[in-house]
């Protein structure tokens, strides 16, 4: 899960383990208070919606919830991202993430971000990995 403060800007990465009710990503979406929620498409194709695209659209009837090509969860972009914009103090979060797939694959949150928003992060962004729980 990737979340983004714009205001900030702060990225915060987690990969955790959930349940098959996906309590976990329920109630850190609850904290998080999204404006938007982005999911790859693959989640949320009418006949295919995966169980946790339902339990998000349920649940969050006010946010904002977009459904991203898939490609752009992509490992690699990811990777690029934290080596580009991670600000010097925090250079061993590379290290740390390479091997949390997931994790990488949200980092292309940036990408979302600055295609819809127009924002383009020209410098650094702090970057947090979480453990969730």
């Amino acid at each position: 899960m990737a979340s983004i403060n714009l205001k900030s800007p702060l990225l915060t990465l987690s990969q955790f383990s959930d349940t098959p009710t996906y309590v976990k990503t329920i109630t850190k979406l609850q904290i998080l208070l999204p404006v938007e929620i982005i999911m790859p498409n693959t989640a949320c194709e009418s006949g295919n919606m995966t169980k946790l695209f339902t339990l998000v659209n349920d649940q969050f009837v006010n946010t904002s919830l977009s459904a991203v090509q898939r490609k752009y969860f992509n490992e690699a972009r990811g990777i690029q991202y934290v080596k580009q914009l991670c600000v010097p103090e925090f250079s061993t979060v590379e290290m740390e993430v390479t091997s949390k797939y997931y994790c990488l694959a949200a980092a292309a949150l940036v990408k979302y971000v600055e295609f819809i928003q127009n924002i383009v992060f020209v410098d650094t962004i702090v970057w947090q990995q979480q453990q969730p729980f």
